[in-house]
């Protein structure tokens, strides 16, 4: 069928220009006010099936302004990438071989279309045209009919902010919208969106019979179309889209819907299934294509949702077939896509810069490690503006304390400090580079901090970056602090206080102190005896590296 791969879009809204490219699930994340919505307004602009056959309407206000000129340019363009590819489902519209000009041996090879949509600026007025280009035969075709069948193969359904919990934008039931009792249809979908409107609302008196009754309305409204025993080319369109949503394992052409239904037990899956049903009945066409392959935009599914129910909604949308474009904050989210289906998203000046990691120079260690590292340990990393990676737990504790004491916020400023010992180094210097984050390592002073320094070093050079290490003028960060003036919090931990040779040996007593009491412990000692000091008695080099980072992590 036909399958997103870029989309490219020019003078649109806020965005001067910006390219994309999709896999088959792709997750945007970026910073607030980046564009990530408008660029989704342009996709659904292009391809909503409620247009048929008609080109969008833009108005000045879809015209791109020089911020500095204040005038509106005069043209913009949306362009899309789409790859066609033949199976059974796309024998049913038989129009593709008269609108491509093209035989049915040619329909049954893989090719790509760029559709092309122009709008030029005249007024307040503008005038829209559109193209289909072959980009293997080259043939160019502007039929309205063509835009039509594309639209029903690829219907896009545009999941927008809040509405699993129809946040702004709750469906107002009144007596004389309540259908007749013979449309059997519409009062199921009724009962749903009543169900959902009663939890959201907090007017239900009893939420589990709300969410069951919700949740046995989608099971009347599938079974009324997918009788069991029925095969799947006998269920309705829409029914076929309910039951792609719902299957919590990959079923058979076969196997009815209602085997899967049967599977939701629990409210909370009860719950998660009766929003997304709820969710795709308000934002979808009103008949679906048997076998169209819907391309699904949802915008922050995690808004307003418990971490349990948005667990469900994350499992049902990794499992829909459904090519998807997700945009989250959401860390949890982001541990259910593969790496390389991230795309994050900066701005400057209305250019949109999209980074993503390519996975084929990566080996499969380091995605393995990366995958654990960045995905289960430091889930939302991957949204920060800048790294400081250290080698121990030691620095992980004590520095986002110190910058605190220098009236700092690393959480603020989008800083994490990530321990690099588990994971790797190199992969992760790889990673925050592919994706435009920034960093800078703090290394020991020992033999081990310089094998890292030197494959730092190597790694900065081929990627032109500048000063991205600090290393200890110590063996470690507590040898630092101990000829820092902070000596004392580690002879007490290693309770050697009555030894007249313990200043003589620093490193015999900070091994018996982190024996004692653990390095946790003994970081935790040091920040209170430094918040106690005042900012001034932070050793001189970490100081600076705070500063420098802070700096770094504003300028990105």
């Amino acid at each position: 069928m036909l399958q997103l791969i870029s989309l490219e879009v020019t003078n649109f809204r806020a965005i001067k220009h910006a390219l994309l490219d999709f896999d088959q699930i792709t997750l945007l994340i970026g910073e607030n006010d980046l564009g990530k919505s408008t660029l989704l307004e342009a996709l659904s602009a292009t391809l909503d099936p409620k247009l048929d056959d008609n080109l969008p309407e833009f108005t000045p206000f879809h015209f791109y302004k020089n911020p500095e000129k204040e005038v509106a340019e005069k043209k913009l363009q949306i362009k899309l990438i789409l790859q066609l590819r033949n199976d059974a489902g796309l024998n049913e519209f038989k129009e593709l071989e008269l609108l491509l000009a093209e035989s049915e041996e040619e329909l049954k090879k893989e090719r790509k279309l760029e559709v092309s949509f122009v709008s030029l600026l005249s007024g307040s007025h503008s005038n829209t045209d559109w193209s289909c280009t072959n980009l293997q035969s080259e043939v160019v075709t502007k039929d309205p009919r063509l835009l039509a069948v594309l639209r029903r193969i690829m219907p896009v359904i545009h999941l927008r902010f809040g509405i699993l919990t129809g946040f702004l934008n709750i469906v107002e039931l009144i007596e004389d919208d309540t259908p007749s009792d013979t449309d059997h249809e519409d009062l199921l979908k009724h009962q749903i969106y009543t169900s959902v409107n009663e939890i959201l609302l907090g007017t239900t008196k009893d939420t589990n019979a709300s969410v069951n009754k919700g949740f046995h309305a989608v099971e009347t409204l599938v079974k009324r179309y997918g009788q069991p025993g029925e095969e799947l080319k006998k269920e309705d369109g829409l029914v076929v889209r309910i039951r792609e949503i719902l299957q919590m394992v990959s079923l058979s052409d076969k196997e009815n819907i209602v085997e899967a239904l049967n599977r939701f037990q629990r409210l909370t899956e009860k719950l998660a299934a009766l929003m997304l049903v709820h969710a795709l009945l308000r934002s979808s066409p009103k008949k679906f294509e048997k076998y169209a392959r819907p391309l699904l935009i949802f915008e922050h599914p995690e808004a307003f949702l418990h971490t349990t129910t948005l667990a469900i909604i994350g499992i049902l949308l990794s499992r829909i077939r459904w090519q998807k474009i997700i945009t989250t904050n959401s860390g949890l989210l982001l541990s259910r896509v593969p790496l390389k289906s991230i795309r994050r998203l900066r701005m400057k000046q209305g250019l949109i810069q999209v980074n993503s990691i390519d996975s084929q120079y990566y080996t499969n260690e380091d995605l393995r490690r990366l995958s654990y590292h960045l995905r289960a340990k430091y889930s939302m990393a991957s949204f920060d503006r800048f790294w400081i990676l250290v080698e121990g737990e030691s620095e992980y504790w004590i520095l986002p304390h110190l910058a605190r004491i220098m009236n700092y916020e690393f959480l603020q400023e989008g800083i994490s400090v990530i321990d690099f010992a588990q994971s790797g180094l190199t992969p992760l210097l790889k990673y925050a580079t592919d994706l435009g984050i920034g960093w800078h390592v703090l290394i020991d002073g020992d033999e081990a901090g310089q094998r890292y320094e030197d494959i730092i070093q190597k790694f900065a050079n081929k990627h032109e970056l500048k000063d991205p290490i600090t290393r200890l003028e110590h063996k470690d960060i507590e040898h630092l602090f101990w000829h820092n003036g902070f000596k004392k919090e580690y002879i007490k931990a290693a309770q050697r206080l009555n030894d007249p040779e313990h200043e003589l040996k620093p490193g015999l007593t900070i091994r018996r102190a982190v024996k004692n009491k653990s390095k946790p412990f003994l970081a935790l000692s040091i920040i209170e005896a430094i918040a106690a000091k005042g900012p001034k008695s932070i050793p001189n080099m970490l100081f600076q590296l705070i500063e420098i980072c802070i700096e770094q992590a504003r300028k990105n």
